[in-house]
């Protein structure tokens, strides 16, 4: 990973941290992304992330009213952060927000 895909990654991380602790809305979030995505400043590995990324933040309903699924998916997010800060991204590439990952 070059020094640049690796910094772009860990801003993801940051970022995914702050929308699971509530510091970034998911509509900063959506909105970064987009701008970015636009301006062409996104690895494609981040894009492919973002998309499973898109899952969790349109689930938002479920996770309001089922508990079991919200913790699920708060974990598969700290899963994805944790791998993301490590550069493992097979690992972050294999979380889907539908399950827990393996």
């Amino acid at each position: 990973m070059t020094s640049e895909s690796e910094g772009h990654v860990l801003e993801l991380a940051n970022e995914l941290d702050g929308l699971l602790t509530g510091q970034v809305t998911p509509e900063q979030f959506e909105t970064r992304y987009r701008a970015k995505y636009q301006a062409g400043v996104v690895p494609h590995d981040i894009l492919d992330l973002i998309a499973s990324v898109a899952h969790y933040l349109s689930d938002a309903d479920i996770r309001a009213r089922d508990a079991e699924y919200r913790n699920m998916q708060e974990q598969e997010m700290r899963r994805l952060i944790e791998a993301l800060r490590g550069g493992n991204l097979d690992v972050a590439a294999r979380i889907s927000f539908l399950g827990p990952s393996s």
